[in-house]
């Protein structure tokens, strides 16, 4: 079977039985500016900030946060 139309036929099933999902936000590979250039260039501002306010927190403090914490990273390995 083409590796495609496995593809559909799973989305066709998922569709059919609209199965409860769970989503994972990570940043472990996102610091700093990379982060909110990756979520501005796939154009979902709106959808990380309300789903992160949804956890009590903002998207600003979680950035400068992350830039803090990978600052002090690249500090501690070429110290």
């Amino acid at each position: 079977m083409i590796p495609f139309q496995q593809w559909n036929e799973t989305y066709a099933h998922f569709h059919k039985v609209d199965p409860k999902q769970t989503y994972y936000l990570s940043m472990e590979f996102l610091q700093g500016r990379a982060l909110t250039n990756a979520i501005g260039n796939l154009n979902i501002q709106d959808a990380y900030a309300n789903a992160l306010r949804k956890f009590g927190l903002e998207l600003e403090e979680i950035t400068e946060q992350v830039i803090k914490n990978f600052n002090l990273y690249l500090k501690y390995i070429f110290l």
